[in-house]
C-alpha cells in the first residue's frame, strides 16, 4: 500500500472549499476506453436505449461491431436523480472535492466503514501526483448545498502499490480517511461476488450506479448529448456484461466524468444494498458501457486497518 496524509487541519481543509471555489471544480477529464480494445472485445457490447434500433452486422454503422451485434441509438439520457437522499444506501454517498496539479476536481465516493470511503484510486493519485485538499459531502445536492451542507475533510488517502507502479485500472480504487463523518450515514457493505465467482454469479445481475455526472459527454464536450450537470445525485441501473482479468462491465450506464468513484450497487434478497464496484472508465465511443475494478477483499480489508492505524 501507498499512504498519504492530509497537509491541512480540519479548518483549512473546510475553509479552502469556498462556495466559489466548489461551483468553480470540473470534472476530472474522462478516462476513456476505445470499444474494440481489451478488454472491451471480450464483452457482450449492446446498447439499450429508447428510440431507433440499427442492426450493425448489415454495415450502418462506422464501426466492425461483433456478428449480428444489436446498437441501439439514443437522445436524452438514462439516468435519474435520486430525490431522497436521507435513506440507505444514498445518504452514504457523496460529492468528492480535489486538487490535483493545482486544478480542482471533483468525483465521487461511498462510505464503507467508519470514517472511510471508497472511492477511484484515479481521484486520490494520478501520474506521479497525489491528489489533495479532498473534502467529502455525504448526499449533496445543488439546490442546498451552496447554503452550507455538511463537508468533511480527509485525514489518509491509500491506494494500492500496483496502482502507484502501473495505473492499470483492474487497481483503480483506494480509500480515503475522512475525519468526523456522523455515525448516523453508517455505511454499504462490500459485496465480494464479483472477486470470488466471476461471471457465473455476476453476468447479467442488475447493477445500480450511483455519482454525480457532469454535463460534458463522452464525445469530447461537442455536443451535450447527455444533460447532466454535476449538482444531483444520480442513479442508473444496467446489468453486468462480463467479469474478465480483474475488471468488470456494466451496459446502460450513460454516466459521464464526476461519476468517477461512485458506487455499483447490487441489492441482496433481503433488500440491502451492497457494494460490488465503482464507476472507473466509460467507453469513449459512445457507448454506454461503464467498467469497475474487481473489489478484491484482502486488499481492502489491509486498507481499512491501515487507515485504522493511522487515526
Amino acid at each position: 500500500m501507498q499512504t498519504t496524509r492530509s497537509q491541512d487541519g480540519f479548518d483549512a481543509a473546510v475553509g479552502y472549499w469556498t462556495p466559489e471555489r466548489r461551483k468553480s471544480a470540473i470534472p476530472f477529464p474522462a478516462l476513456e476506453e476505445r470499444l474494440y480494445d481489451p478488454p472491451y472485445d471480450k464483452w457482450d457490447l449492446r446498447r439499450f436505449e429508447d428510440s431507433e434500433v440499427v442492426d450493425a452486422s448489415q454495415g450502418n454503422l462506422d464501426m466492425k461491431p461483433a456478428p449480428a451485434q444489436i446498437i441501439m441509438i439514443r437522445t436524452g439520457r438514462l439516468g435519474t436523480r435520486v430525490t431522497d437522499r436521507t435513506v440507505k444506501p444514498y445518504r452514504a454517498i457523496g460529492k468528492l472535492y480535489f486538487v490535483w496539479d493545482g486544478k480542482r476536481y471533483v468525483g465521487s465516493g461511498a462510505i464503507i466503514a467508519p470514517n472511510t470511503v471508497l472511492t477511484a484510486a484515479h481521484n486520490l493519485r494520478w501520474s506521479d501526483y497525489w491528489s489533495e485538499h479532498f473534502l467529502f459531502v455525504p448526499g449533496f445536492d445543488a439546490s442546498d448545498e451552496w447554503s452550507g451542507g455538511l463537508c468533511y475533510p480527509h485525514r489518509w488517502a491509500d491506494v494500492n502499490s500496483r496502482w502507484m507502479e502501473s495505473q492499470n485500472f483492474e487497481d483503480d480504487y483506494g480509500l480515503l480517511s475522512i475525519a468526523g463523518l456522523p455515525k448516523s450515514l453508517g455505511w454499504l457493505e462490500v459485496s465480494y461476488e464479483a472477486e470470488a465467482g466471476g461471471n457465473d454469479v455476476m453476468f447479467n445481475r442488475e447493477i445500480e450506479a450511483v455519482g454525480y455526472p457532469d454535463e460534458h459527454p463522452h464525445n469530447g464536450g461537442e455536443t451535450l448529448r447527455v444533460p447532466y450537470n454535476g449538482g444531483e445525485m444520480i442513479r442508473v441501473r444496467g446489468e453486468c456484461k462480463g467479469v474478465w482479468k480483474g475488471r468488470m462491465a456494466m451496459d446502460r450506464n450513460d454516466m459521464t466524468r464526476g461519476a468517477s468513484g461512485g458506487p455499483w450497487l447490487i441489492r441482496e434478497g433481503s433488500g440491502e444494498y451492497k457494494v460490488v464496484g465503482l464507476t472507473s472508465t466509460h467507453n469513449g465511443e459512445g457507448f454506454d458501457l461503464a467498467t469497475s475494478p474487481v473489489l478484491k477483499r484482502e486488499l481492502i480489508a489491509s486498507m481499512v486497518s491501515r487507515l485504522d492505524s493511522r487515526a
